[in-house]
């Protein structure tokens, strides 16, 4: 997920703020934990099939993924920029 060169509104120059790997870091963290408790309770009382968890694991896995990603880019991104040099 790349940023844009500058923000249409403010030209404010985007590449110079890089947020590296943290928000792959965190939503890592943040997913793992998630998902797993969910995958342990759904086990826990419903007991679906391997393939069911696959599945539907996988996808949620994906979706939740891209959509954090965007999320804490831009959160990273905003702390990079109220916290910087002066």
């Amino acid at each position: 997920m790349e940023i844009k060169e500058k923000c249409e509104f403010c030209k404010l120059k985007l590449s110079d703020h890089d947020c590296g790997d943290g928000p792959m870091f965190f939503a890592i963290l943040i997913l793992s934990i998630f998902i797993v408790s969910l995958a342990i309770i759904t086990e826990i009382y419903f007991s679906p099939p391997l393939w069911v968890h696959i599945i539907v694991w996988g996808i949620i896995i994906i979706l939740l993924s891209i959509i954090l990603i965007k999320y804490l880019k831009l959160l990273f991104l905003v702390l990079h920029y109220r916290h910087r040099k002066k």
